[in-house]
């Protein structure tokens, strides 16, 4: 990844993270999830559907950005957008400001969208490695 598309995803996350303002789904839509892109409250699902549109309009592929569903520090469950590179997979959180490879975050990882098909989802087998620079976990 290239200098210039590094700072342009540190300004996204940081960009979306500080636009969008914390609200639950069930406080704004009476359910429990709501998946939307593009406004100004929300909660981690806006943040991450947001991020991942405003990275494919800069350039990015699809398939280089899958969704993750973490176990979160605050709630059971939590949802992040994972940024797949050459140089291992790094984390884009509402929760935390700085852009972290995925072994570095302290998630327990569930489940993410496959990378094959972005219509499925594949579960995460096992905490995250000590190793650097890798993809996340085995998957089953």
């Amino acid at each position: 990844m290239t200098d210039a598309h590094w700072s342009t995803v540190l300004r996204i996350n940081a960009d979306v993270n500080a636009a969008i303002h914390p609200q639950t789904d069930f406080e704004l839509y009476g359910v429990k999830d709501h998946w939307t892109a593009g406004v100004d409250l929300g909660d981690c699902e806006e943040y991450i559907v947001t991020k991942k549109m405003r990275l494919i309009e800069a350039g990015f592929r699809a398939d280089q950005l899958l969704y993750a569903v973490v176990r979160g520090f605050r709630d059971p469950y939590h949802a992040v957008l994972v940024l797949r590179t050459t140089d291992g997979d790094f984390i884009l959180d509402n929760e935390v400001d700085r852009v972290l490879p995925w072994e570095e975050t302290g998630y327990d990882f569930v489940i993410r969208q496959s990378a094959s098909d972005p219509g499925s989802w594949v579960r995460i087998i096992g905490r995250a490695p000590a190793n650097r620079g890798k993809n996340i976990a085995q998957l089953q």
